[in-house]
């Protein structure tokens, strides 16, 4: 959906776009950012923000009502950003692991 570059090389990408309706939601069109990433050194700098406003705005103009992102939740400072773009919980997703690899 969207790359970001320093000095011709690319240093972060986002891809997102509308998504499959869930059968037990509501009718309604939906959009998934699906995964994001920010080289190490260049995070901290806005343009993670940058790329979900982007995201944002193309999704409403392609007349989506509810976009969703998924992380780990282990990963704070994934959660933590994308509370900060105005994500909210929703749906809380558990597992258990069965084997021992």
């Amino acid at each position: 959906m969207g790359v970001i570059e320093n000095n011709g090389k690319i240093i972060g990408y986002l891809c997102g776009g509308i998504s499959s309706k869930l059968s037990f939601r509501k009718k309604a069109k939906y959009a998934e950012l699906e995964n994001m990433l920010i080289e190490k050194k260049f995070r901290g700098k806005g343009l993670g923000a940058k790329m979900t406003k982007d995201f944002l705005k193309w999704c409403k103009r392609n007349k989506v009502d509810y976009v969703s992102v998924t992380a780990s939740a282990k990963n704070e400072s994934a959660l933590q950003f994308y509370k900060k773009q105005g994500f909210k919980g929703y749906d809380l997703k558990l597992e258990i692991k069965l084997t021992k690899k």
